[in-house]
């Protein structure tokens, strides 16, 4: 009796002690549908209290009436009997379902029988109706109310046709209203199903349209973050190499003014000493020298800051200039070829430079290949709304875009070395075969051009490097042979010198005069206005250093040509990465004389320079 309460008919969170399986109650689910909602207390309480009520009527039948009494308890022993089995967990809910529909057919057939047998006294006829009409109206599920209705309808038409009696027929048409309330719950509970359905269906199709969104939506996050994580990790790349580059630049400027004055006496005691011994230790200091140029050269590429020439050129040509040069440097187990496009697009970059880049990235797959392979250096075009082209980002009104590759069949590189491939002094060679500075000055000429460098690589697969420039149409192309000129000789040209370093000022002056050649020199920008101003000399060239106090050398060349248009200008420096001058170009009419410097390198810019102008007079 103090069982737990128990629903037999809807859905159940867990099987009770001895109850029937879900699989069997999985067949009662058409009546669960419409909402049985019995409980095991429910059909105790219901049943024991009508058992034991059932008996009590029989006092209220007429005397004389064919009614037996034991009937009354019999059938109240029964009602009593299924209460009671709703308080044994063991007895199936199925079974339990169907005692407790049985109750109401059972007192149904008894009450119609007595009504029968006793010519429908009004006590019997009245308490059959009732009991249809209290079981009708008490049915919950649609199987048990058709079930209900056939039986009452064959069971009443079968006892008029034993005896026909009007009183019966009258008694059976009063059954109707019945069969209609019957019909009215069935379709209620019909279209409450249906409706229950269909909202079922319509939350099921809601559910997965919104986990589609809910999945799409997870889906664009996953890439959204990916590209916000690959963006950062460029970013943080890009910071990093400019802190490098910022920091590789400030120093390979100190040290190439160094290598200048080094390089300058070294040049001065070789031009006049004639001991063997003297000039070969010179010489060797000298090509120590020229190596640390070379360092120092690879430096400001990486910074992006190197002084450079930037002209329209040619990579075709940039490659076929360089076949020989690759022959020699791979070696007879490298197979080397050239694949060159028909009509490359031109770019503007830095000849000598371009050389470099091409040059570093042959001996890099040539270190890739120590066994020997392939290596294939090829050019080739690509429009400005090519798909490939995407990410490259805006260069203004170019044509397209040329790209030069470098491929081999080396080692390859893992995702690891791909990701610190470019940052200076990183390398894999041993000490003695790399410096770590050859692609951080890939990197710095092609970022200068306003390229990019695309990697890809696989281990055990080799390598490729691909170098995208914005492209130009333009046939006004600059090649070697036509940039070959004829130094002139000095004829007593005065030159004004402008550099802060004494050093520098000191070696400048003093190759200048030994070449013939009047000089005048000062500190800074100021001081050589005054003195163009005061001097009573003809000043016909000024070479001035870039990064100065208080006045750039920019600055100083723009003074210039407001007072004397005519007046050549020759810029010398060891870099342009100062941060006042980053975005300035550097003027077409300007030559530039790099640090370090021979003095047989001033003189030549220095001649190159006056005939220009003499020849613009002419």
């Amino acid at each position: 009796m103090t069982q737990k309460a128990k629903t037999i008919d809807g859905p159940q969170p867990a099987p009770a002690p001895g109850a029937e399986p879900s699989s069997a109650r999985a067949e009662d689910a058409p009546l669960r549908r419409f909402g049985v909602g019995l409980s095991r207390r429910y059909v105790m309480v219901s049943r024991v209290t009508v058992g034991l009520s059932y008996p009590f009527w029989h006092l209220l039948a007429p005397d004389g009436a064919a009614d037996p009494w034991f009937v009354w308890w019999v059938i109240g022993a029964i009602f009593v009997a299924v209460g009671l089995m709703a308080a044994v967990p063991g007895v199936p809910d199925r079974l339990l379902h169907r005692l407790f529909h049985f109750c109401p057919w059972l007192v149904t057939a008894h009450l119609f029988l007595l009504a029968h047998v006793n010519e429908m006294q009004p006590f019997f006829a009245v308490g059959s109706a009732l009991a249809l009409l209290s079981t009708a109206t008490q049915l919950r599920t649609l199987p048990s109310l058709v079930a209900y209705g056939v039986f009452a309808t064959t069971l009443g038409g079968t006892l008029y046709l034993l005896e026909p009696d009007p009183r019966k027929l009258a008694y059976w048409i009063g059954l109707l209203p019945v069969l209609v309330l019957a019909w009215h719950r069935l379709s209620v509970q019909i279209d409450a199903a249906d409706a229950v359905e269909h909202q079922q269906e319509e939350l099921e199709r809601r559910v997965r349209e919104r986990t589609a969104e809910l999945t799409r939506a997870y889906e664009q996050l996953q890439r959204e973050l990916e590209e916000r994580e690959l963006l950062q990790e460029q970013l943080r790349l890009s910071q990093k190499m400019q802190a490098v580059g910022r920091l590789a630049g400030g120093i390979a400027h100190d040290f190439n003014n160094l290598l200048t004055v080094i390089g300058s006496y070294g040049e001065f005691v070789l031009a006049k000493s004639e001991d063997p011994a003297t000039r070969r230790d010179v010489s060797e200091m000298l090509r120590a020298g020229d190596k640390a140029a070379q360092l120092t050269s690879r430096l400001l590429a990486f910074a992006r800051g190197g002084v450079t020439q930037p002209v329209m050129v040619d990579l075709n040509e940039i490659v076929s200039d360089s076949a020989g040069m690759i022959g020699s440097v791979t070696g007879e187990d490298i197979d080397a070829s050239v694949v060159l496009a028909e009509r490359i697009l031109c770019i503007r970059a830095d000849r000598d430079q371009l050389d470099q880049v091409l040059l570093n990235l042959v001996l890099n797959a040539r270190d890739a290949m120590p066994d020997g392979g392939k290596l294939t250096i090829a050019t080739r075009n690509h429009g400005p709304d090519d798909p490939e082209t995407a990410g490259l980002g805006p260069h203004g009104p170019v044509e397209g875009w040329a790209v030069l590759s470098v491929r081999d069949t080396g080692v390859g590189m893992d995702p690891e070395t791909q990701s610190r491939a470019f940052e200076p002094f990183f390398t894999t060679k041993p000490a003695d075969r790399g410096t770590g500075l050859g692609l951080a000055m890939v990197y710095g000429t092609v970022q200068q051009a306003g390229g990019q460098v695309r990697l890809t690589s696989e281990p055990g697969q080799g390598t490729c490097f691909e170098l995208w420039f914005p492209a130009f149409r333009s046939e006004a192309t600059v090649s070697r042979k036509a940039a070959r000129r004829t130094l002139p000789s000095a004829g007593g040209q005065c030159v004004l010198v402008v550099e802060d370093d004494p050093d520098i000022r000191q070696i400048t002056r003093r190759a200048l005069r030994d070449a013939g050649y009047v000089v005048l020199d000062a500190e800074d920008g100021d001081v050589a206005l005054v003195v163009l101003e005061e001097t009573r000399l003809s000043v016909e060239l000024v070479l001035t250093d870039v990064v100065m106090p208080h006045m750039s050398g920019f600055e100083l060349a723009e003074r210039i040509a407001e007072r004397r248009p005519e007046l050549p200008v020759i810029f010398m420096s060891g870099h342009l990465n100062h941060p006042s001058l980053r975005e300035r170009e550097l003027p077409p009419d300007i030559s530039l004389l790099s640090k370090p410097f021979t003095p047989a390198d001033l003189l030549e810019h220095v001649g190159l320079a006056l005939a220009e102008a003499r020849s613009r007079t002419d």
